[in-house]
């Protein structure tokens, strides 16, 4: 077929419309959410060196058009259950119409309280909410306590660990196996309680996370 003419500028203008339309896609910042326990909600850190915040730079960095929600402490799954159903009625946090996503991190404080099974339907009943209204979630395992493992709960460890791919395969959600990963056995990223991280302890978590977030984000806001 012969050219015609203003051929080249047409092709010129779709592009220019192409990326324009790829641009505003991209703009649309997705709300994540954080819903977890003191590690996710950086316990002991200072306000501007929290996870939220460090993730939310990450984020801005990378050129990723995301709002990170922080939600405050919420100690086990069976309490992350409860504060679901406000999270779902609020437009900031889960309600409204924006793009969003959610990164769960609960169970470690789980042990001391509950069964595994107990907590494995928790943590059911919230994936499978959040699944119902489609929104794209991040299953953030971590490492159960030393004391977890008794006689009378012999393998709690290897079970509460494939707990977490478990669920995540389940629903169809990401899954990062451990929310301390690089961090949790560095003595040095850890605060005096050797067990929640530090700022620097937060950063290396940031920077492991992010590839997996990033991905989230994609999920929420397909363009």
């Amino acid at each position: 077929m012969s050219d015609f003419p203003g051929k080249t500028a047409l092709y010129g203008a779709l592009a220019v419309l192409g990326s324009a339309s790829t641009a505003m896609s991209e703009d649309v910042p997705v709300r994540v959410v954080l819903f977890g326990d003191s590690y996710i909600s950086s316990y002991g850190v200072d306000s501007a060196k929290k996870y939220e915040v460090q993730l939310q730079a990450a984020l801005d960095a990378a050129g990723r058009s995301a709002q990170i929600v922080g939600t405050g402490y919420t100690s086990t799954a069976y309490q992350g259950t409860r504060a679901l159903t406000g999270f779902l009625e609020d437009d900031n946090v889960l309600g409204g119409t924006v793009p969003k996503a959610v990164i769960l991190e609960l169970g470690s404080n789980d042990c001391f309280r509950y069964t595994l099974a107990q907590t494995t339907d928790n943590l059911d009943t919230i994936l499978k909410e959040l699944s119902d209204r489609n929104i794209p979630t991040l299953v953030a395992g971590t490492l159960p306590y030393a004391t977890c493992e008794r006689k009378d709960r012999p393998n709690y460890t290897a079970l509460y660990v494939q707990m977490f791919a478990d669920l995540a395969a389940k629903h169809g959600d990401l899954y990062y196996r451990d929310f301390k990963d690089g961090v949790g056995d560095n003595p040095d990223l850890l605060q005096t309680d050797h067990d929640h991280p530090t700022a620097d302890g937060e950063a290396v978590i940031v920077a492991r996370m992010l590839p997996v977030v990033v991905e989230l984000i994609e999920r929420a806001n397909p363009h």
